[in-house]
């Protein structure tokens, strides 16, 4: 896979206000940034979101600092090493358990 179509991760923690995870997604959506995969972790004062985006290194800077500038976001860390990717795992209901 060439650098131009590289998935890079994101993860940011995100306080736990009404609407936060909705403008984190029109963020992306209005920008038109391809995400792959979006995990969200909630805690009782804040969200752990984990998105992959798939675009280059010149979309990917500008887009750390946007998303730093996100009234909710406290706190944005690019490119997540030595995790497990995230997956899309695709069951029929009788196959699926709790």
């Amino acid at each position: 896979m060439n650098s131009a179509n590289s998935i890079r991760t994101i993860r940011m923690l995100v306080e736990n206000h009404y609407g936060a995870l909705l403008r984190i997604e029109r963020f992306f959506t209005t920008r038109e940034y391809s995400t792959g995969a979006l995990h969200v972790v909630q805690g009782e004062e804040m969200r752990q979101i984990t998105i992959a985006v798939r675009c280059d290194e010149s979309q990917f800077r500008p887009l750390q600092k946007q998303l730093n500038r996100i009234a909710d976001a406290v706190e944005v860390i690019p490119g997540i090493q030595n995790e497990r990717p995230l997956a899309h795992v695709a069951a029929r209901q009788e196959q699926r358990t709790a």
